[in-house]
């Protein structure tokens, strides 16, 4: 029995063997002819490469097709993972007089220029214009009857957000604003008595951020 076929391997390697060969063209490949011999005088399998002539026109766009396809490939595997907005976390341990200090990062800006902490980790400098989502959770371990007022202000003399509690043991704050770089958030209340970390948390997050109009005249 005597038989011969046209198969397709890695042009990079000789050593590539039969059982790896196909017989469709793939990127990369040449094609080979194999010979099969199975005599009683006789049997063996042989491989031979053959000379690759000047690539036509087709087998360029076959290329750049399957070029595009390995992109496309890439692109729906990265769109299919969860993504997160670029946000920081912040806990507080102290105060000074009425003024919350977010003194403890307890998650890193997730894209670098996001925030920065100043005025004795006071205020909460933003980095990037854009629409952003201010969370606060506030709590005590313990109710002692006072009442407590908060507020979430804007370069320390407009106020965001207030909250008023009497005998609580806690409240969350949950606001959307259009923030630009250089505007400072801080947190200023009425008491601070029994109070620990895992009771609060600052949290911002950055919703969509704002093109600035040089940006936009570059492309």
């Amino acid at each position: 029995h005597f038989k011969f076929e046209l198969l397709f391997g890695d042009v990079e390697n000789d050593k590539t063997t039969i059982d790896n060969m196909t017989k469709s063209y793939s990127k990369g490949s040449c094609m080979f002819m194999v010979i099969s011999v199975d005599e009683f005088f006789m049997s063996g399998l042989w491989k031979f490469k053959l000379l690759e002539k000047k690539r036509e026109e087709t087998d360029r766009l076959r290329d750049m097709i399957e070029d595009l396809q390995d992109e496309n490939k890439s692109l729906k595997e990265q769109l299919s993972k969860p993504r997160m907005n670029p946000m920081v976390i912040y806990k507080s341990t102290s105060a000074t007089g009425n003024q919350v200090r977010w003194d403890v990062e307890s998650m890193k800006p997730t894209l670098q220029g996001l925030v920065k902490r100043d005025n004795n980790n006071e205020d909460i400098v933003v980095g990037i214009d854009g629409l952003y989502k201010i969370s606060i959770r506030f709590g005590w371990n313990g109710d002692s009857g006072a009442v407590y007022t908060f507020h979430l202000r804007l370069n320390r003399d407009k106020d965001i957000a207030i909250v008023r509690q009497y005998y609580s043991i806690g409240f969350t704050m949950n606001e959307i604003i259009k923030l630009k770089k250089g505007d400072k958030l801080d947190f200023r209340g009425s008491s601070y008595s029994n109070w620990t970390p895992q009771y609060n948390n600052f949290t911002l997050e950055l919703l969509q951020a704002e093109i600035a109009d040089d940006d936009k005249d570059e492309d």
